[in-house]
């Protein structure tokens, strides 16, 4: 095959696709701004790398149908070159695409209907200034991020409340116990539904369970990070920190 001048061209086209590929964790890093959530990025962007694949596989089994072409049909077990794993590949990449083009709209809308629950929050919730009291490592990772459970103290007086949120951040800004935040709770969903002044203790405890909480940096204040990052980082192993 390498007398032929389009294998050169697709063997110098291969390398600019190895060398444009980090495109596509580009893509996957502005989908993963953008949505605030791992699954539609994913799709998106294993969409995009198993259609290139997928051609790759294509342009490559014909290439080799086209070298077998002049073999005599004796001959061809000599060359040890069977196209039948490369179909397979390709069908697999095929059948990949159609499943992401059919569950990437669902993820999407699910991801905006999300950024927009969050953005009611932030326009109609109630905002109290709250405190992180812990910050426990979960040793998970979501698309290279860290995760924590995060205890949030936050009200005043007898008003003082607590509550536990899970939090994603990369290894170099994980916030250190004491770190200021803005903790916005949204209304009651069922509107007119007053509290009893003789049962308040009780609504605002049930209520509790029943909204939504936000828990966002307070940007007021300087923000202190953890500066072991060894603890938080990913060892070149792969097994994780």
């Amino acid at each position: 095959m390498s007398e032929s001048w389009w294998f050169w061209v697709l063997t110098a086209g291969f390398f600019l696709v190895v060398a444009a590929f980090a495109g596509t964790f580009g893509m996957y890093s502005r989908l993963l701004g953008h949505y605030g959530q791992t699954l539609a990025p994913s799709l998106a962007t294993g969409m995009a790398t198993a259609s290139g694949a997928g051609i790759a596989a294509e342009i490559h089994r014909r290439m080799v149908i086209a070298h077998l072409g002049p073999i005599p049909v004796g001959d061809r077990h000599a060359e040890k070159v069977d196209v039948t794993i490369l179909a397979i590949a390709v069908s697999a990449a095929a059948a990949f695409v159609l499943f992401c083009e059919l569950v990437l709209p669902f993820a999407a809308a699910e991801a905006t209907s999300e950024q927009r629950r969050i953005a009611r929050i932030r326009a109609t919730g109630t905002r109290y200034a709250g405190t992180l009291d812990t910050v426990e490592y979960r040793h998970e990772r979501v698309a290279g991020m860290c995760q924590f459970d995060v205890t949030v103290r936050f009200g005043v007086y007898d008003d003082l409340r607590h509550v536990t949120v899970r939090m994603t951040t990369w290894p170099t800004r994980v916030p250190l116990p004491g770190t200021a935040v803005v903790v916005i709770v949204a209304s009651p969903e069922s509107p007119g539904a007053g509290p009893n002044p003789v049962r308040r203790r009780w609504l605002r405890r049930a209520a509790a369970v029943n909204q939504s909480i936000l828990v966002e940096p307070d940007t007021a204040h300087d923000i202190e990070f953890d500066p072991n990052v060894n603890l938080y980082t990913e060892s070149s192993g792969g097994g994780g920190a």
